[in-house]
């Protein structure tokens, strides 16, 4: 008896040494658990976008908010110029007030006159142009070149907007850095007063204009420096031979410098023929309901673009780059299609003018293109003083 119950006990203790060192014995690893987002819950129906950084400016748009910042500081800009009318220069002038902060002082001299100005500023150092608008002409270009008065500029609106542009935009005109494309100007129509011409009289051609009655009745500008009273001689003679001028010359033609002077005449019944004026020398006469019409003619007319320069040593050079730039926005160059009476260099925006002059625009039958080609011939003349000879002038 006792044997068997020790033999049962040692059978139990065995049992709880297997127990024991099962118990001991190396573990299988339990599943790893995610930690638990330390984040609160998310909202129903709300999606968490992911923190973004905020873009940095490129080094072109930080240095532009500098220049334009700059321009406030200065707060005026002064540019030479012929063109403009009252309410264009006033539509101008208020908008660079309202966008920037800054006056615009409006110099009201022909092409030639700013030009000569400029030089002499420059070799001075009494410096006071900031930008200079004047006609297109190869000769007035290298003249303020010449003389380091032209510095390079890219307005920012021509890099940010590049397919608005028509042609080569900006620089329709030269490869130079210094010259910049402002708009188209149309040019020389036959203007008639109304109330003194007749329909039936209406020149069809500057052939017409050889009529004796009338002799002492045309005004033209003046054909001794570069602009559209010597352009229109360089065309004319081309087209219809130096032949007609030598016949012109009979007709006594009165010339003036100021282009306006020149549209006041015909509207105010002084002479009964106007030649080689711009649209935007006559629309001011037109919205005042002055009794003139502009004529094509079948020899045509001329387009050039109109350029702009940043003057060097301006005095006010940042606002000086902020009006040339604002005159190529969008709404800049709606000024000027609809006020100047200007062909916009952009595709989008719609060119408004007077409806007299849009009639003469459609009616053209043909245009020459002011190219450097074209206009560096035409100077040629003005260079040689061809006009002055033929017509007798001094």
């Amino acid at each position: 008896m006792k044997r068997k119950g020790f033999g049962k006990g040692l059978l139990v203790v065995a049992l709880l040494l297997v127990v024991i060192a099962l118990a001991c014995g190396p573990a299988s690893k339990p599943a790893t658990t995610a930690a638990p987002p330390t984040s609160q819950p998310a909202t129903p129906g709300v999606v968490v976008q992911p923190a973004r950084e905020t873009p940095k400016q490129r080094p072109e748009e930080t240095a532009w908010q500098e220049t334009v910042s700059a321009a406030r500081k200065e707060g005026s800009v002064t540019i030479y110029t012929p063109f403009g009318t009252p309410d264009g220069k006033d539509a101008v002038s208020k908008a660079m007030q309202d966008n920037y902060g800054v006056r615009v002082q409006w110099m009201g001299l022909r092409g030639a006159e700013g030009a000569q100005r400029i030089v002499l500023e420059q070799k001075s150092k009494q410096y006071a142009a900031d930008v200079f608008w004047p006609g297109f002409s190869t000769l007035l270009t290298n003249q303020v070149r010449s003389a380091g008065a032209l510095v390079r500029f890219t307005p920012p609106v021509a890099i940010s907007e590049p397919d608005v542009w028509k042609g080569k935009g900006i620089r329709s005109i030269t490869d130079e850095q210094d010259v910049i494309a402002l708009s188209i100007n149309s040019s020389n129509p036959i203007i008639v007063n109304t109330g003194l011409v007749r329909p039936d009289e209406y020149p069809k051609s500057h052939k017409d204009l050889l009529d004796p009655k009338w002799k002492g009745k045309i005004a033209m500008t003046e054909v001794s420096q570069s602009g559209s009273g010597a352009y229109t001689f360089s065309i004319l003679k081309k087209e219809l031979g130096v032949e007609y001028w030598e016949r012109m010359k009979e007709q006594n033609i009165a010339f003036f410098k100021d282009q306006g002077e020149v549209g006041r005449r015909v509207a105010t019944g002084e002479s009964h023929i106007a030649l080689s004026l711009g649209p935007v020398f006559i629309s001011p006469f037109l919205t005042a309901g002055a009794p003139i019409k502009l004529l094509p003619a079948a020899e045509g007319s001329y387009k050039t673009f109109l350029p702009l320069y940043l003057v060097n040593n301006a005095p006010n050079p940042n606002s000086g780059k902020v009006l040339i730039n604002f005159i190529l926005t969008k709404q800049g160059q709606e000024i000027l299609a609809r006020l100047f009476s200007n062909e916009p260099l952009r595709k989008d925006v719609e060119f408004k003018t007077h409806p007299e002059i849009q009639r003469w625009l459609d009616g053209t039958p043909k245009w020459t293109m002011g190219t450097m080609e074209n206009v560096a011939a035409w100077d040629a003349d003005v260079a040689a003083g061809t006009a002055q000879k033929v017509l007798g002038l001094k």
